[in-house]
């Protein structure tokens, strides 16, 4: 998360209004009737009774890169990444001596959904990991929903809906409240996938959202002539979404389903990190939770609320060493990352990444550098170890550059990644942006990987360097396109 991730929650309401923050409670005032609450009391893994502890890197028959999203952690049950303790659930991200990281994710058994004329919410109260700045790169902390359709039909995202209520990365003291939504492995459309129907990330009215707890919902509410969906930050409202918003059969696909399960997860690297400014990185501090404080579901308005399914998700591939997380599809150069954990991947191909824009760059083909240290050709493409650089004599123009788009591959099974700097004119100046890879299924099997960059006009030695564990090869590389638009706007 991310699995954009992207590809998630649906919450209550106003209920809270006139309580403080270290008060909130569910129900009482505005007539709310829980249904699911849980405070992480006790220790070990979640309790059984409501939740999925999900392992590996991706759902069976689902996307197998980083849940779609190109996350590089895999899922684990180790107390170590996920666990409850003192009074919160602790997601822990951890990495090895050999690179690899691990996390924990969480996601309720059953699914839930409002009535006709009735109202649901959900909140999770959280901190998010208390790292900033270079240590905070990569990180990817969230709480959000998946549509019900998504446990047995893997490639259906956007169309199964996803609601993000706490989602942010890389230490940005600003939190993305999205709904996700549109047609099965389609970007653009009417809810500009992959980035979603967002607010664009809104700061707290005070605090830091890294480090410091608040409280977080979101609302689905039916009593009215449509459908409205509405997101809250400490009880302010700061994200809106109407049901005429949309095509009726794009709101048909999100709702006439069983409902949604509420997941937490905090998910390193993938494609809203590589938006903001990249990561992880050598810099980059493991070892720091998301704490959960509590989750709570709550139905309100008339009409019986109908019972939650609990139709259990089939546990995830088993953890192999080979990071990858939830259903996105792959990312063109045309299309912008997910800002959430999940998002549909189609099948890889070989051809040239698609433009960002009219003013892009060249494609460039990975070989035909100027310079290099240490890469090797390989069927028309580059592959790099650790240490490796390659330079490219590029005119970027007048108009500033703003996006990279690369094209890369990648089989290792140890479940490490790779660190892909984008420099000018010195291989150790200040990296302009940065993406991870995990394994992407195969030497052959190549994604389109976006990330922002600083604004770049004029002609530069563009240096592309890699970082990762050990000698052997970690990427290959086929082609890279730099464009005018951002890769994602926020």
């Amino acid at each position: 998360m991310n699995a954009r991730k992207i590809v998630a929650p649906t919450l209550l309401g106003l209920l809270i209004l006139a309580l403080s923050l270290t008060t909130i409670r569910a129900a009482a005032a505005d007539d709310w009737t829980v249904v699911f609450e849980e405070d992480f009391t006790g220790a070990g893994l979640p309790s059984t009774a409501g939740w999925d502890v999900i392992e590996g890197t991706g759902y069976p028959g689902g996307p197998q890169n980083g849940f779609g999203t190109d996350e590089i952690e895999t899922m684990t049950r180790s107390t170590e990444n996920i666990r409850r303790q003192d009074g919160f659930l602790r997601i822990t991200p951890l990495r090895d001596a050999q690179g690899r990281w691990t996390s924990g994710r969480a996601e309720t058994k059953a699914d839930y959904k409002p009535a006709d004329g009735a109202a649901m919410r959900m909140e999770c109260k959280l901190a998010m990991p208390d790292v900033h700045g270079e240590d905070a790169k990569g990180y990817w902390p969230a709480c959000w929903a998946l549509g019900a359709t998504q446990r047995t039909q893997r490639w259906d995202w956007p169309a199964s809906g996803e609601p993000d209520l706490a989602e942010s990365v890389n230490g940005v003291n600003r939190n993305w409240s999205t709904l996700h939504c549109g047609y099965a492995a389609q970007w653009g459309g009417p809810c500009a996938e992959p980035v979603g129907l967002s607010n664009g990330g809104v700061a707290p009215e005070t605090g830091d959202l890294w480090g410091q707890q608040h409280l977080y919902a979101f609302e689905w509410d039916r009593s009215g002539s449509e459908d409205v969906m509405r997101w809250y930050l400490d009880s302010k409202q700061v994200h809106t979404v109407r049901q005429s918003q949309v095509p009726a059969d794009v709101w048909a696909s999100l709702s006439d389903h069983a409902g949604y399960r509420l997941i937490l997860n905090v998910a390193i690297g993938g494609q809203f990190p590589a938006a903001l400014g990249g990561g992880p990185t050598q810099a980059t501090r493991p070892g720091v939770p998301m704490l959960v404080d509590y989750v709570k579901i709550a139905y309100r308005g008339t009409g019986a609320s109908p019972s939650p399914s609990a139709t259990t998700s089939p546990s995830p591939t088993t953890p192999t060493p080979t990071p990858t997380p939830t259903p996105t599809p792959t990312v063109s150069a045309s299309s912008t990352p997910t800002p959430s954990d999940c998002a549909p991947a189609p099948t890889p191909t070989t051809t040239a990444p698609p433009s960002i824009d009219p003013k892009q760059t060249a494609v460039i083909e990975a070989e035909n550098y100027a310079t290099q240290q240490g890469v090797r050709s390989a069927d028309g493409a580059i592959e790099a170890s650790n240490g490796d650089s390659v330079a490219y004599d590029l005119d970027f123009g007048s108009q500033e550059k703003k996006s990279l788009v690369a094209r890369v591959a990648s089989g290792i099974s140890d479940g490490s990644s790779a660190l892909v700097e984008v420099r000018l004119d010195s291989a150790t100046a200040a990296p302009i942006g940065s993406f991870s890879v995990g394994s992407t299924g195969g030497w052959r099997s190549y994604r389109d990987i976006p990330a922002n960059v600083a604004a770049t006009t004029g002609r530069h030695r563009v240096y592309l360097t890699f970082k990762s564990v050990g000698d052997t090869p970690a990427l290959a590389v086929d082609k890279f396109v730099f464009g005018v638009t951002p890769a994602v706007q926020w």
